[in-house]
């Protein structure tokens, strides 16, 4: 049978009957980009009532009195949004065959939906973490050096209030977040950055994983910094014990 342009589904549907129920068909207003952003869109609302409802949880925890540390790195996160951006968008012009406006808006969107969701959502779990693994957060003290790693590691993301220590607690606690926050980065990264330049998976995991390396190495090398100075100038002898 000569088959015609104007004729391919016509002839599969005459060559096997009852075909047309069976086709899938997707309407030309819900686009495969389309079902993407709402999944983001979706996200976004979830991630923002979960962040409601642990603040609404933590208010009679311990913990409250304390430091979040999403309220510090949050604000930050928004303050070296360009030049992350810009770093990131290099990163893709000269890794990716994309172009200069492609690899702009990727990285661009890719990073916001990583400050958004991405990072808040992942402060959630680990101060869910926190809660579960030290009674709700409560202070534990810092005499050894075991409680000091409780103080600074396992209680990073909502710091105990010991004034005394905050110099060298903060810093430690920023280390310590930022190593979830580059594997989270990495897989939200490349879903946004897939959707807004419908690349290909592989070319937008390949450049989530290299921008996100340099990105975060450059930001663990000046906390570590500031962490190692903190610790080798602090007053050992003024160390808070309890609250």
């Amino acid at each position: 049978m000569a088959l015609t342009a104007d004729q391919p589904r016509k002839w599969l549907a005459a060559e096997r009957p009852g075909s047309e129920r069976t086709v899938p068909t997707v309407p030309e207003h819900h686009s495969g980009e389309d079902v993407l952003a709402s999944d983001s869109s979706r996200i976004l609302r979830r991630a923002v009532t979960v962040l409601f409802v642990v603040f609404c949880v933590a208010t009679p925890l311990e913990a409250n009195s304390g430091l979040p540390m999403i309220a510090l790195i949050w604000p930050w996160s928004w303050k070296l949004l360009v030049p992350i951006v810009l770093i990131e968008t290099v990163v893709a012009v000269l890794g990716t065959p994309l172009t200069f406006r492609q690899s702009l808006v990727g990285a661009t969107a890719a990073n916001v939906f990583s400050t958004v969701v991405a990072i808040p959502i992942t402060w959630v779990g680990l101060f869910l973490l926190e809660i579960l693994f030290t009674g709700g957060g409560r202070a534990l003290g810092l005499q050894g050096t075991w409680r000091k790693v409780v103080a600074a590691v396992v209680q990073a993301p909502w710091l105990v209030p010991y004034e005394n220590d905050l110099d060298w607690m903060v810093p430690s606690a920023i280390v310590v977040l930022l190593i979830p926050f580059f594997f989270i980065s990495v897989f939200a990264e490349a879903h946004a950055f897939r959707v807004s330049t419908r690349c290909e998976v592989e070319v937008a995991k390949r450049w989530s994983r290299l921008a996100n390396s340099i990105t975060y190495a450059c930001l663990l090398s000046v906390f570590l910094f500031l962490a190692f100075r903190a610790l080798g100038s602090h007053d050992w002898s003024n160390t808070s014990k309890n609250l």
